[in-house]
């Protein structure tokens, strides 16, 4: 991911520099023609997809989307369970998972696309601006948070997936 991340980093400083020398009009209509174009395919491709687990296995379905969907599955959960321990544990749980999306795919975003910078102190982790993201010092706490919301979100796997024997 680390080659990813540099490359992007290169290839939108050129861009940014040819944009800046006068292109950036071109660019930015490429830039909305790219980004169009795949938008416009997941709207005519997405609908069509026969059931439930052709339009979860689609790359338009991405992480945010799916936690959004799950949080929204488990609100109605919490509301038709009747009150008593297991709807007290789902709300703890729902509780526990709420900041997912800045705690994990944030992380994992960023991690995605990010550069890593040595220091006399150790390693950076720099975000796609150049901003130091975390060090590694941070790893143990962004790890802590993982392995939390992956347990919780285990758990409630356990109380609302009704298994097939």
């Amino acid at each position: 991911m680390e080659v990813v991340a540099q490359a992007d980093d290169l290839c939108r400083k050129v861009v940014k520099s040819i944009g800046e020398a006068g292109a950036a009009g071109k660019i930015c209509a490429e830039l909305d023609k790219a980004v169009l174009k795949s938008a416009e395919s997941a709207i005519s491709t997405f609908p069509s997809l026969d059931d439930l687990n052709s339009r979860l296995a689609s790359r338009a379905v991405d992480s945010t989307k799916l936690f959004n969907v799950f949080r929204g599955l488990l609100r109605e959960a919490i509301r038709s369970t009747p009150s008593g321990p297991e709807r007290d544990q789902l709300m703890a749980l729902s509780a526990a998972t709420r900041t997912y999306r800045e705690d994990v795919l944030k992380v994992r975003n960023v991690l995605g696309h990010a550069l890593e910078n040595k220091t006399d102190d150790g390693w950076e982790i720099l975000d796609e601006e150049g901003n130091v993201f975390m060090t590694v010092a941070d790893f143990p706490a962004h790890r802590a948070k993982f392995l939390g919301n992956l347990r919780s979100i285990r758990e409630i796997h356990r109380l609302l997936v009704v298994e097939k024997a």
